[in-house]
């Protein structure tokens, strides 16, 4: 009794065994245990007062909080800047009303707490607007941990 279907082969046609080869491939890169994803870590940090603060004293002393030690305490210290951004709105700052000259940070890094303080060099201007400018690519001591990959800026009104 013949159906019109053609008689079947012994050898699958060649679109099957494409699909065959293609699923066992496919099973067997996946079939090798139990993948492992990995993420790659990068240093992250975090600055108190913290971004957008407002009512902040005059004689604030900054602090950037890193997530692992760093490698070299002089890459904090040098980067890391106070910068005056002007009369309120911090949001669009008007600059002059910012000192000439403008006060300056010093930072001192503290290794063991994996921090570092940030303060003027004098006091700052009541109801101004400053950042702190803490630049990309400080690098954390564990080579299995990226630098720091984006400055960052992190503004506060004083009172």
């Amino acid at each position: 009794m013949q159906s019109g279907a053609p008689p079947l082969s012994p050898l699958a046609p060649p679109r099957t065994m494409g699909r065959l080869l293609h699923f066992g491939l496919g099973a067997a890169l996946l079939g090798c245990g139990t993948p492992e994803i990995v993420v790659p870590s990068t240093l992250t940090l975090e600055v108190q007062p913290p971004h957008g603060s407002a009512g902040i004293s005059t004689r604030v002393e900054g602090l950037v909080r890193f997530s692992a030690p760093v490698r070299d305490d002089t890459a904090v210290e040098q980067g890391i800047a106070l910068e005056c951004l002007g009369a309120p709105p911090c949001d669009a700052p008007v600059p002059s009303g910012c000192p000439s000259p403008a006060a300056v940070a010093r930072v001192t890094y503290d290794p063991s707490a994996q921090l570092a303080h940030v303060k003027a060099d004098r006091e700052l201007l009541g109801n101004t607007c400053y950042a702190y400018v803490i630049e990309a690519g400080i690098a954390a001591a564990d080579p299995n941990i990226g630098p720091l990959a984006f400055a960052l800026r992190s503004s506060f009104q004083t009172r």
